[in-house]
């Protein structure tokens, strides 16, 4: 049981320390192609107002040389930010290994657009994703009843008396 403990911790060290990977495990990644791609998260379009996120998918590292250019969507949509996860998996032998950076954005106006290709520098190598379209649709309009958030130029104040009467 010990044994078996400290194999695992070795392996999780192993994991966590970049550049630390020796052995077969170190030339299954190595001899990864490293590629890139984009896709849209809904995939399927969006509501104006609503989230969605352009996720940039580098295959065969574990880190990028420089970090990605984050494209600028003005006017169509506004950007809120980034977050960035590292996948592993080991299938009969053969490592795969894959760095999504999730940039979030909000959809501002309706209409058709195209993401424009994003750049990274990683594995040595400069790949670029192809540019992917975006659909943005008017969201439904507010439910009767529903409260609706305008500002208000002009304050009225009041003062009444004990009688409630006007002062």
């Amino acid at each position: 049981r010990a044994d078996r403990v400290a194999r695992v911790v070795l392996l999780v060290a192993l994991f966590a320390i970049p550049g630390s990977l020796t052995g077969p495990l170190a030339a299954d990644l190595s001899a990864q192609n490293v590629s890139a791609r984009a896709y849209l998260s809904p995939a399927n379009g969006v509501q104006v107002g609503r989230a969605f996120i352009v996720n940039l998918e580098v295959s065969g590292v574990r880190r990028f040389d420089e970090q990605p250019q984050i494209p600028d969507l003005e006017p169509f949509a506004r950007y809120l930010g980034a977050g960035t996860s590292t996948n592993m998996q080991m299938v009969n032998g053969q490592t795969t290994v894959s760095l999504v950076v999730q940039l979030r954005y909000q959809a501002a106006q309706n209409g058709t657009y195209e993401i424009p290709s994003i750049g990274v520098q990683a594995g040595g190598q400069t790949l670029r994703t192809d540019p992917v379209q975006l659909t943005i649709t008017a969201g439904p309009p507010p439910a009767p009843g529903a409260i609706r958030s305008t500002p208000s130029t002009a304050a009225t104040i009041s003062t009444r008396d004990a009688s409630n009467e006007p002062v």
